[in-house]
């Protein structure tokens, strides 16, 4: 992947509870290129006030979550997903494919 050209890179921002990241782990790093790279957050917060700042904006009712965020072209963004929802996908994962700043790229 060449980071250098960013007008089609979005990140795909997967969200899901902390028991089931060790599956989305698991599914992701098969389903990853050698070049491509994750970042993983965790937080610990309550009720409707729980929120990831890094994706997804709240988090209502989860009382622990994680969230994953790859960069990747446009494309690629699709064939993860795609491999994902063939595997014996957890309940509560959700994701979001967000556009990089000012590209406006889906």
């Amino acid at each position: 992947m060449n980071i250098n050209n960013t007008q089609h890179l979005v990140y795909l921002n997967l969200q899901l509870p902390v028991r089931e990241l060790d599956w989305l782990l698991a599914a992701l790093m098969a389903l990853l290129a050698d070049d491509e790279r994750l970042w993983v957050s965790q937080e610990s917060e309550y009720g409707s006030k729980a929120q990831l700042h890094s994706s997804f904006e709240k988090v209502v009712g989860r009382a622990r979550t994680a969230s994953i965020r790859l960069l990747c072209p446009v494309p690629r963004s699709h064939q993860i997903l795609e491999g994902l929802m063939v595997k014996d996908k957890p309940m509560g994962i959700q994701w979001q494919i967000q556009p990089l700043m000012q590209t406006g790229e889906f």
